[in-house]
């Protein structure tokens, strides 16, 4: 099911006073997907057909190169990636693998493009910064931007840790 900013804004309730204006909240929605950054896992393709050893610019708003595969899927790993741009061994068309930032919100029914786990840490986030710019001293403000940031980190935790190889072997010693 889409997670709106509409939904964060019925959320939100639980820890504010008032209804925030529409565009405080988008601000403050797109403020925690900032803060979230490459943690939010969100990732793009792109492919390039490219000449041995040219230097190709990389898409706006790339963080990092995951992973590159030839045009029959196979992994090709002879490239370099350096200042928003990657370069190739040797001639083809390849698939590039990156991570890029989660879209930023526009409209109140925009939907937020991040895993669903972290859906509760973005409520927390927006109400934490909400609450901030009306007291910069609010303690209820500081401890939910701080809770949001350990969930955000939790939760990346976790979902990185599904991603590894399921051909990984751990010795365990008792």
């Amino acid at each position: 099911m889409a997670f709106t900013v509409a939904d964060i804004k019925s959320n939100i309730w639980s820890y504010m006073d008032e209804a925030p204006k529409d565009s405080d909240l988008l601000t403050s929605v797109n403020e925690a997907l900032l803060k979230l950054g490459d943690r939010a896992l969100v990732y793009a393709e792109t492919e390039q057909v490219a000449e041995a050893n040219a230097w190709y610019d990389l898409p706006a708003g790339l963080i990092g190169v995951e992973a590159v595969a030839t045009s029959d899927g196979s992994d090709y790993r002879n490239w370099r990636a350096r200042g928003g741009k990657i370069s190739f061994m040797h001639s083809g068309t390849y698939k590039i693998v990156h991570t890029v930032l989660p879209a930023r919100v526009t409209s109140i029914s925009d939907t937020v493009q991040v895993h669903e786990a972290y859906q509760p840490a973005i409520i927390h986030y927006a109400a934490g910064w909400l609450k901030m710019q009306d007291d910069d001293e609010s303690t209820d403000g500081k401890r939910l931007l701080a809770q949001a940031e350990v969930e955000f980190e939790q939760i990346s935790r976790m979902l990185r840790r599904g991603r590894r190889s399921p051909n990984l072997t751990v010795k365990v010693e008792r």
